[in-house]
């Protein structure tokens, strides 16, 4: 099982066998599945026990039951009912006029598999190896010893050197840089505001704040210009509290996620790291740009983007990425979910191998992770959830091969014996 749509079908078998409305196929289908996936499963069926689901979900499962079970009656497939290839023996039953219904919406079945999926027990964990022998267990983190994940949390430095700790002050205004208000919004996130009866300020001295994000720390906000930034762990901005009329230009370190409002007279640009600059005028754009990863990754999600290093100069487009190492390459057809899964609450370890993932942890868990001894070449393969306790990532984990010891914040990883 390698994708969320064969989660989601998993997911429909297991709610139409309470109803008893499986084919003989279908029946073999889940209980092979059983066999394979023993531990999610029976996560899968704890969560889609009736209590747990919400009675809207509940509603639409009875609606769609019943037309499975006159189709059944009939011998007709769900496949064939979907694409109105119904036998005539079935018209006088009035079943043609399921043509004109949204046959079998799955609106519940998203619902259902969603509630499964963001509950950790969807991480449908697969690893590439060239170890053939069977996988063992691994150890795993005991819950003396679990570690919390990351949550917003941020320092804010203004231009005097004084410090806020913005996961400590509550909502309101927090602050004031000559006519910009700094706002915390009750949502947590961070605002900068412009007076706009001051037209004069915008002639003031300029003065420059710095947000930084520990490791386990993730923020939000709202530049002077509305455009908004969400920074990932172990990332800076450092910015203007007002932009000045030729440009709008800004510093970063980390992962920065930029959705720039359009300003076709002003340009927007990051500096990043001190080495590149990334220029747009408006547009949605991520940049990975971690002093331990082996390159700086720029991926566009809307608009157009310049990339700039030395004298190279790469122009992105929607979907592409720009791969700074000592020279600019670009890639085509990026997967950007799998790049803006950290600003939308998730892992995806699609492809990924055994040292970035330990790297995503140590910058999400705030720990330090040692590979210890020879370990396998393995790339891996799923999603998760970011608000998961270290503990049950590490459980996905343990059919790779892996053992794993904490020791205060150290995780040791060696494979397993």
């Amino acid at each position: 099982m390698n994708s969320y749509k064969d989660f989601e079908r998993i997911v429909s078998l297991l709610m139409q066998e309470r109803h008893s409305c499986l084919s003989k196929q279908e029946i073999q289908e889940l209980e092979q599945w059983k066999i394979d996936f023993p531990e999610l499963a029976a996560r899968a069926l704890r969560l889609l026990h009736d209590d747990q689901l919400p009675q809207r979900i509940r509603k639409l499962e009875a609606s769609d039951l019943k037309i499975r079970k006159k189709l059944l009656e009939h011998n007709i497939p769900a496949d064939s009912a979907r694409s109105g290839t119904v036998p005539p023996s079935a018209e006088n039953d009035n079943v043609i006029m399921l043509r004109s219904r949204r046959l079998f919406s799955r609106k519940w079945l998203r619902y259902a598999a969603a509630i499964v999926f963001l509950a950790g027990a969807a991480f449908i964990f697969r690893v590439t190896t060239s170890d053939k022998k069977p996988l063992n267990k691994a150890d795993v983190v005991d819950a003396a010893n679990d570690i919390l994940p990351g949550r917003d949390k941020a320092v804010l430095t203004l231009a005097d050197g004084s410090k806020i700790v913005l996961d400590n002050v509550a909502e309101g205004q927090i602050g004031r840089q000559g006519d910009i208000s700094i706002l915390k919004l009750p949502d947590g996130a961070l605002k900068y505001q412009e007076d706009q009866d001051n037209p004069a300020a915008a002639d003031a001295p300029v003065s420059y704040n710095t947000i930084t994000t520990p490791n386990a720390g993730q923020y939000a906000l709202t530049l002077p210009d509305g455009s908004g930034v969400w920074l990932n762990a172990a990332s800076s901005m450092t910015f203007p509290t007002r932009f000045n009329k030729a440009e709008r230009r800004l510093s970063i370190t980390g992962e920065v996620y930029f959705e720039v409002a359009r300003d076709a007279a002003r340009p927007f640009i990051v500096q990043v790291n001190k080495e590149s600059t990334v220029e747009v005028l408006g547009t949605h754009f991520n940049i990975n740009a971690y002093s331990n990863e082996p390159s700086v990754k720029t991926t566009l999600l809307e608009g157009k983007v310049s990339v700039k290093k030395g004298g190279e100069t790469g122009i992105l487009l929607p979907g592409q990425q720009a791969i700074i190492t000592d020279k600019i390459t670009l890639e085509k057809n990026v997967d950007v979910e799998q790049v803006m899964a950290w600003k939308n609450g998730f892992f995806n370890f699609e492809q990924v191998d055994l040292s970035e993932l330990m790297r995503q942890l140590e910058r999400w868990y705030d720990i330090k992770v040692v590979l210890q001894g020879n370990l396998p070449e393995i790339r891996f393969k799923g999603k998760m959830y970011r608000n998961e306790r270290l503990s049950t990532v590490l459980n996905f984990l343990e059919g790779s091969g892996l053992a794993f010891r904490m020791e205060g914040k150290t995780l040791t990883v060696q494979q397993h014996k």
